[in-house]
């Protein structure tokens, strides 16, 4: 398996053993680098990543071993077709809205500090992405996903989950909406 960005010496190596020091669904990460590899070895095959993301952020949480794999999960997003590729954003949206700030993370919550740089490059990625694949949304759900993964991928959080939970009330004809001053 070639990866754009393998030679980027701020990713962790799959084969490295600090995978086991990372967490993912509370426990160690030793299998999460399996699971990339069959993520950026067949991107579109979304069945492996629906069964499996949950691991890296789930309950509002967003695990450490995220953090290392979020730079393989934006390679294997470059390398899937449109639909496969809305999905990998949108979960890096997750993982950056419910990142646990480092004041308050435990070590299974915490992204480690040599890390860092690689997982704020592969936001900054899927940053790229998600203003590219904005326009070519086709429903209320899929736009507020991709923003609600923007506000995430900016910083905030709380705007993020707050366009999460917007719905407009389904009507055929929609109403003026107005800003009273």
């Amino acid at each position: 398996m070639a990866f754009a960005d393998l030679d980027n010496p701020r990713m962790l190596p799959l084969d490295d053993c600090r995978w086991t020091q990372l967490y993912a669904g509370g426990d160690d990460a030793a299998y999460v680098p399996t699971w990339l590899c069959r993520l950026t070895d067949r991107p579109d095959d979304l069945v492996p990543f629906e069964q499996e993301r949950w691991m890296l952020c789930s309950d509002e949480v967003t695990w450490s071993a995220s953090y290392a794999a979020a730079p393989f999960l934006l390679e294997a997003a470059r390398r899937a077709q449109p639909v496969a590729r809305f999905e990998y954003i949108c979960f890096l949206g997750s993982v950056a809205m419910y990142r646990v700030p480092h004041d308050e993370a435990y070590q299974c919550t915490a992204c480690p500090r040599d890390l860092e740089t690689a997982f704020l490059e592969a936001l900054a990625g899927a940053e790229e992405i998600a203003i590219a694949m904005l326009p070519e949304a086709k429903s209320e759900a899929d736009v507020r996903r991709l923003l609600a993964a923007l506000a995430a991928f900016k910083g905030f959080s709380g705007l993020a989950r707050g366009i999460l939970d917007l719905q407009h009330e389904a009507r055929r004809d929609l109403p003026p909406e107005e800003i009273a001053f």
